[in-house]
């Protein structure tokens, strides 16, 4: 496939539970995967470097998110609203990531660098640059605990 683009919303609303996306693929828009509630993992490719601004948004059912190691920047509410993405690896080398990127109601884990982070309100990540974590991320065995 010689795919290099998925649009704004191109796929919004889909039926799909799980998408292959080729190797060529090199950007996904904005809001492009939005409420596909049925969706429950999806790998994207190594040519990627930046998740949009609600690209996942309400994807209510995704369970795991594969990024690739050229992943640079995660962008506001790409993950919002993912209820069952427990835990997420992110690239060792990623330059920026908003601390709104993950926002849910239930705990996620974000694994970086060979460590377990976990953030316990909203917007308690706020900026993930220069290889260094900020503000409220906390190791895992520090962490409070959370209300069930």
């Amino acid at each position: 496939s010689s795919l290099e683009t998925i649009g704004y919303s191109a796929f919004a609303g889909c039926g799909f539970s799980k998408i292959t996306l080729p190797a060529s693929l090199r950007y996904i828009g904005e809001c492009a995967f939005f409420k596909c509630e049925n969706l429950k993992s999806i790998t994207i490719p190594q040519n990627v470097t930046i998740i949009e601004v609600n690209t996942f948004d309400s994807c209510i059912n995704l369970e795991t998110v594969n990024l690739p190691d050229t992943l640079e920047k995660i962008q506001d509410y790409a993950f919002v609203k993912c209820y069952n993405l427990k835990k997420i690896t992110i690239p060792n080398d990623i330059q920026i990531m908003v601390g709104r990127a993950f926002m849910k109601d239930k705990d996620i884990t974000i694994l970086y660098k060979g460590e377990s982070y976990t953030y316990e309100e909203r917007d308690a990540l706020e900026t993930l640059s220069q290889k260094t974590l900020h503000l409220s991320l906390k190791p895992l065995q520090q962490a409070r605990p959370t209300n069930a």
